[in-house]
């Protein structure tokens, strides 16, 4: 069973008219079990290439996780697939189990409040 958690990286993103800018976050999620025998994981962001991540656990959060990248606002579809050999040992009978998917909606911020007052209570009575 493979649990996915996808959390935020930095808030510090700064937009602009002329271009899209990309938003990184950190997918982190439970280890297999041992006996699974996990060499590696899969995870994809829509229709993008997977990217092969490591079976290594951090030891502070006793998780594996590794950076998304979004380059686009919008909703998106993070895959993660565990995989290990069929028969131990041999790197050519590699194989991936059935994946994880999370939806994530990469919104715009908001755009800039208007009509802003500062009014004096005490002319208001």
């Amino acid at each position: 069973m493979v649990r996915l958690l996808v959390a935020v990286a930095a808030l510090g993103v700064v937009l602009t008219a002329q271009m899209p800018t990309a938003v990184t976050m950190r997918a982190q999620w439970a280890p297999n079990p041992p006996e699974e025998q996990i060499v590696s994981y899969l995870l994809g962001v829509d229709d993008a290439c997977c990217v092969t991540v490591p079976h290594v656990v951090d030891p502070l959060c006793d998780c594996i996780s590794a950076p998304v990248t979004f380059l686009e606002r919008g909703l998106h579809h993070v895959t993660l697939r565990a995989q290990n050999y069929a028969l131990a040992g041999d790197v050519r009978s590699l194989q991936a189990g059935p994946a994880t998917t999370v939806e994530v909606r990469i919104n715009l911020p908001p755009g800039q409040v208007g009509d802003l007052l500062l009014l004096d209570p005490q002319r208001q009575r």
